[in-house]
């Protein structure tokens, strides 16, 4: 008998939902583990996307892109080990206003 993590992903790829399941696991995942590393600095953070392994978080204050850049290596490594079917290669930080 199947079990549901094998047979979910088959219904992903062929409803071609796959890569969109992922990419919001990823976002996710992010944004919890941001939670955690900088709860000071959460209000200004919101992880936008997931695209050709390129990891997009907005942010209102450029101090809090500034004391999250350390951390970009520890995330990178969190969300490789955790997120297996994603290839996260850079994260982004981008300024709104």
């Amino acid at each position: 008998m199947d079990s549901l993590s094998s047979i979910l992903p088959k219904v992903l790829h062929r409803r071609g939902l796959h890569k969109h399941a992922v990419a919001a696991m990823v976002t996710h995942r992010a944004f919890e583990w941001l939670k955690t590393a900088v709860p000071h600095c959460i209000d200004q953070l919101h992880v936008d996307s997931l695209k050709d392994g390129v990891l997009t978080i907005s942010t209102s204050h450029p101090i809090a892109a500034q004391e999250c850049m350390p951390l970009v290596p520890a995330l990178t490594e969190f969300l490789q080990r955790e997120c297996k079917g994603a290839s996260v290669r850079e994260v982004r930080f981008v300024r709104v206003r």
